[in-house]
């Protein structure tokens, strides 16, 4: 994405979308690719991939305890 497509997405002053894209990339949570345009980092690819996995195991473990209080057997 653009720095100006973020800036009109976002509705704020592209000076602000480039320090923070600025910030993003030191953090190497950004990469500015080869034609100017911005993308998520493998880093952030990857927080975002653990993030899922976390959130679908998550989700088993409530289905879990509510299949457990439905059957009545909560341990």
């Amino acid at each position: 994405i653009s720095n100006k497509q973020l800036s009109t997405s976002l509705g704020i002053d592209s000076s602000l979308v480039s320090m923070a894209l600025s910030t993003l990339e030191s953090e190497g949570l950004a990469v500015q690719l080869e034609n100017g345009r911005y993308a998520h980092s493998i880093e952030m690819l990857q927080i975002a991939q653990a993030h899922t996995e976390h959130t679908m195991r998550m989700q088993d473990r409530i289905n879990d305890i509510n299949t457990r209080i439905a059957a009545g057997v909560l341990s």
